[in-house]
This record gives structure tokens, C-alpha cells and sequence, in this order.
């Protein structure tokens, strides 16, 4: 059997359509995210002891939060008892991204560096009486979970 001759134009139009699928295969899916660079967290430098301080641990997954033992997503009511006051949020980073952390509500809009994964970071706020938004505000995880409600009591 011998080889076909084939025109110039359509070897040409194969390897376009074999480079424009080889491109497709390495982007990668939609699920996949550009992950912003860590920052460098410094330990808090005081104790935080009550009365005058209370520490809540919060585990940031992808794409939700874990405050305590509650898995928290999709702005779903945190059920953990805080009381007003110093609060020091003590943020573990156990997913595959970076992340961050944000309080906002009465009149408290404050954030975390950048946490890498595997990283811890702190966060101390002073919380009156009222409702609070949690999220991790970077890229969509907010969208994807990564946000709920916090009622501080007096």
C-alpha cells in the first residue's frame, strides 16, 4: 500500500485541531482557581483569657467553615454560644487553597492576611450584641460555602 498525498491545507488543519485540543486538555477544568499567594501571619503576642477575651477555633475547608464541632456553609446560622465582647478567632487553614476571614456587622468590618494551606491565622475583633457575617471573601469560596452567621449575645 503506498501513502496518500494529501494537500498542505489539510495536514495544516489537523495539527490545528490537535494543538487546539492539546490546549483545551491542559487548562484544566472550571473547577480549578488561581490561588492567591499566602501571606506571613504573626502569632498574637498577649494572651486571650476571659472574661475580658474569648477564643473561638475555626477550621476553614474547602469551600466551608467548621466553627467547634459545626460544619457552617452556605450562610447557615453559626449555633455556638458568643458572648459580647474581645473575641480572638484562632483560624486553621486544612483545605487545598488559600484562604482568609471576614467579620462584618454592626459597624465591625475586619479581615485575616491570606492563610496558606496547612497555615493558622488570628483574628481579634470587638463584637457587640447583633448579627455578624462570616466569609472567606477571596475568589468565590463565599459563593461556594465559605460564609454563615454569627449572633453575638449581650
Amino acid at each position: 500500500m503506498q501513502p496518500r498525498n494529501r494537500p498542505w491545507w489539510f495536514t495544516l488543519s489537523l495539527a490545528t485541531v490537535a494543538l487546539f485540543l492539546l490546549a483545551a486538555c491542559a487548562s484544566g477544568s472550571e473547577e480549578e482557581e488561581e490561588d492567591p499567594p499566602a501571606e506571613e501571619i504573626a502569632p498574637p503576642t498577649t494572651a486571650c483569657q476571659p472574661p475580658s477575651c474569648t477564643e473561638y477555633t475555626v477550621t476553614e475547608r474547602d469551600f466551608f467553615l467548621q466553627v467547634a464541632e459545626q460544619k457552617v456553609e452556605k450562610g447557615a446560622q453559626i449555633s455556638k454560644n458568643v458572648k459580647a465582647g474581645k473575641v480572638r478567632f484562632v483560624l486553621n487553614n486544612r483545605g487545598r487553597f488559600t484562604h482568609n476571614f471576614h467579620v462584618v456587622g454592626q459597624g465591625v468590618d475586619a479581615k485575616t492576611k491570606n492563610i496558606g494551606a496547612g497555615k493558622d491565622g488570628w483574628l481579634e475583633v470587638d463584637l457587640a450584641p447583633g448579627t455578624y457575617e462570616l466569609s472567606c471573601p477571596l475568589s468565590n469560596h463565599a459563593d461556594r460555602g465559605m460564609r454563615g452567621a454569627l449572633t453575638v449575645a449581650p
